[in-house]
């Protein structure tokens, strides 16, 4: 018995010590979307694009991808909104936006992963 209790105390622990900042999920956002740019450019369905083009795009991309988080220690819940602006006044923490598209579902953010799931 003791040795299940401390084992539920060492993934707990471990689940607290690698749960993703909002700066780790916003690059594996940024990489899974130039990741589809270069599919679609590798596939032929943008044919002819410069990579100088797939970097502007992913410039774009990145600049333009707001993430809110809601923190629960063992694990995060991550919403992406892209496009909009922020609102006067925010601060990272309480930061929100006007306009855009939130995409839908979220992200379950649990060691170092970003994982899609589309029922939050």
């Amino acid at each position: 018995m003791r040795f299940l209790l401390f084992f539920v105390v060492l993934v707990a622990v471990g689940l607290y010590f690698t749960n993703p900042s909002t700066e780790e999920v916003r690059a594996q956002v940024n990489d899974f979307a130039m990741s589809k740019v270069d599919a679609g450019v590798a596939g032929g369905q943008l044919p002819g694009l410069p990579p100088q083009v797939g970097a502007a795009i992913g410039d774009k991309v990145s600049g333009q991808t707001f993430i809110t988080r809601k923190d629960y220690y063992l694990f995060s819940i991550y919403h992406v909104t892209v496009g909009g602006q922020d609102v006067p006044g925010a601060t990272p923490d309480t930061t929100s936006h006007e306009g855009g598209q939130q995409l839908p579902g979220c992200l379950i953010g649990i060691a170092k992963q970003a994982i899609p799931y589309d029922k939050c």
